[in-house]
């Protein structure tokens, strides 16, 4: 080896202390052999693309200043966002106190900037910041005519398959050039007719064992800048590791002394929890009969909340007929009766009085007062109501495509109650539609909140008549249900009559939407058990003859269209109307052709309507089909399990 070699100053640029240490960039790599192309070239005008944090320029301006070369360099970047803005800042006081003599950034767009620049005047251009080859071919072909006829081009990224290493391929076709391809490759490009010799000599390098010790040599070099820049960082994280556990060993010492504590202090009182806990047995067996009287207290406001509801419904009715009354033929007839009775005296009139209470009244006919429908009592009080099935939004369920094999139909008067039905809803895991009837008045205020929970719900605001059988009944017309598999019944019962309407509510929901697991147990069930037909909570299974006979006027109608008679009264029901059922079964009461004039006008008994009469001609319908009924128990158990059967 010569002495002369390896004190040469041309190896400086390979063998100097890289700038901007620490900084994140993929260039350190090729800092050596971006210093060298720098001496080698001598450059009188260096144009850099594409900056960011700046370790390539500066690296690049650190040749320049160290060889003392009258270069002049410019950085081409936006800098643009928080961090752009923060990278441009940090690079400009380093600029300023190293290369300001020579050096200038330009914050500008690679198009914009070209402008700043004479033909033919740039001798060292770094097309960096381009990850596309389409991007990358347009900044060559603006800047080509800027380039001098010694111009070297340095193109960064080379290493990747596409992109700019398909431009790449390409543009070393044209042009002499090198490729050291460590890291994510640094290309040469020889573009100018007369660049310098060093360069021109390192672009008709060939040998292919020569080439490969060069690059291996650049990388080697490059990989020390690049474990350099790494060091900090690495430093950094051992230093925090090491904080860490020693953090870690002083908790855990502070834990040992502390249970250490707790178990001293535990055991010193014993006696005093023992004492304790008997204080809470007393206070809690001195506070049952204020909490049993505040149970009371709050059963008798809901009862009496609930009688001026049907006080209010009641009133309303009355109203209502009052107008068919004064509306009517025969109170028109009795117009001038009546207002000639006015003009009696009053002696008179009370003698007439008199006599009408002794007298037997003439037999005069007289047109009877209409019993009105309860279509009629609501078209009275709003001339635009119309039927559910003549509105739009039940009419447009006529359309709707299923997302999914279930149906979900809740019903809601009570708006207080929809978090429970909400929340059984969400146990449901796979696809499903989604029907919501709010009662008009009560719940309707709700749409908003059920629409964000579930924006693909169909919500419908209906009339408070026929509780949640006539709502039920007007989706089923539609005939949306039966392109289901099945359909999974909900409402907000509340039963006031009931000793604990609230905990009953609670058990139906809960037996068939509890959980995942119940529902997951529940669908499995219906695909696995093609005789299965309804699905209950347990213990909503009835059965005897005093359950049937109160609802006697209408099922008897009912019964006449599947050829049924009182014998069915033997059989049992599911109560309480939430329930899963086949969507096919369903078609059993949409054959009965029932309709809005057909159930009772709100305040209903506790028993004895038509809307009770459907709840259990539901259970009969199964029946009649040849399926069964089971209580959740029962398909979350092996097979075997009860089973209701007609």
């Amino acid at each position: 080896m010569q002495l002369d070699g390896l004190c040469d100053t041309e190896t400086d640029p390979l063998l100097r202390i890289a700038e901007r240490r620490g900084l994140p960039s993929a260039w350190w790599v090729q800092v050596p052999f971006g210093q060298w192309v720098v001496r080698a070239s001598r450059p009188g005008v260096l144009v850099e693309l594409g900056t960011a944090h700046g370790v390539s320029y500066a690296a690049l301006c650190q040749a320049v200043r160290q060889c003392g070369l009258a270069t002049r360099c410019f950085a081409v970047d936006c800098w643009d966002g928080d961090d752009g803005i923060a990278a441009y800042e940090d690079l400009r006081r380093h600029d300023r106190t190293r290369n300001a003599a020579f050096s200038r950034l330009l914050r500008d767009t690679f198009d914009a900037a070209v402008g700043e620049f004479a033909d033919g005047s740039i001798d060292l251009l770094h097309i960096d910041g381009e990850p596309s080859e389409v991007a990358a071919r347009h900044a060559f072909a603006t800047w080509l005519p800027k380039l001098s006829d010694r111009a070297v081009v340095l193109l960064h990224g080379i290493a990747a398959e596409d992109g700019v290493g398909r431009f790449w391929a390409e543009m070393s076709q044209r042009y002499p050039s090198f490729a050291a391809l460590h890291g994510q490759g640094l290309g040469l490009l020889a573009v100018g007719s007369v660049v310098a010799p060093a360069v021109a000599e390192l672009c008709a390098l060939a040998d292919p064992q020569a080439l490969a010790r060069l690059r291996g040599r650049l990388e080697s070099l490059g990989s020390r800048w690049q474990a350099e820049t790494q060091r900090p960082e690495a430093v950094a994280r051992a230093d925090a590791l090491r904080r860490e556990v020693s953090e870690q060993d002083r908790r855990y010492a502070e834990l040992q002394d502390s249970l250490r504590e707790q178990a001293a202090r535990a055991a010193a009182s014993a006696q005093a929890r023992d004492a304790s806990e008997r204080r809470a047995r007393e206070i809690a067996r001195l506070h049952e009969p204020v909490r049993a009287a505040l149970a009371r207290v709050n059963a008798q406001l809901a009862a009496d909340e609930h009688a001026r509801l049907e006080a209010e419904a009641d009133l309303a009715t009355l109203r209502i007929r009052h107008q068919l009354v004064v509306s009517s033929t025969s109170w028109r007839m009795t117009w001038p009766v009546r207002r000639l009775g006015a003009l009696l005296p009053e002696w008179l009139r009370r003698g007439r009085r008199q006599a009408v209470v002794a007298t037997p009244a003439p037999s005069i006919p007289i047109d009877p007062v209409p019993q009105p429908r309860p279509s009629d009592l609501f078209r009275a009080h709003d001339q635009a109501w119309t039927e559910p099935a003549e509105r739009p939004e039940f009419a447009r369920l006529r359309d709707l495509a299923p997302r999914g094999r279930i149906a979900v139909v809740a019903h809601v008067y009570y708006p207080d109650l929809w978090p429970e039905i909400a929340v059984a809803i969400g146990n449901l895991a796979e696809p499903f539609d989604l029907f919501v009837t709010l009662v008009a008045g009560a719940a309707d205020g709700l749409a908003p909140a059920v629409r964000e929970s579930w924006p693909f719900a169909r919500v419908m605001v209906v009339d408070n008549h026929g509780r949640d059988i006539v709502p039920f009944i007007e989706i089923i017309r539609t005939g949306v249900l039966f392109r289901y598999e099945l359909v999974c019944k909900l409402h907000t019962k509340r039963s006031f009559w009931h000793e604990d309407g609230d905990a009953w509510r609670q058990s139906l929901i809960g037996g068939v939407l509890g959980s995942p697991s119940v529902a997951r147990a529940v669908t499995a069930a219906f695909r696995a058990d093609p005789d299965l037909g309804l699905v209950v909570a347990d213990g909503q299974i009835y059965s005897g003859r005093e359950l049937w006979v109160g609802n006697e006027k209408h099922l008897l109608r009912l019964f006449r269209h599947f050829g049924m008679d009182r014998s069915a009264y033997d059989k049992s029901f599911a109560g309480g109307s939430i329930y899963w059922i086949r969507a096919g079964l369903l078609r059993g009461l949409a054959d009965l052709h029932l309709g809005f004039d057909d159930f009772e006008i709100e305040p209903l008994d506790a028993d004895g309507s038509m809307a009770h009469a459907v709840e259990r001609l539901v259970s009969l319908i199964c029946y009649h089909a040849g399926a069964t009924i089971k209580p959740t128990s029962a398909v979350m158990q092996p097979a075997g399990a009860w089973t209701e059967r007609a």
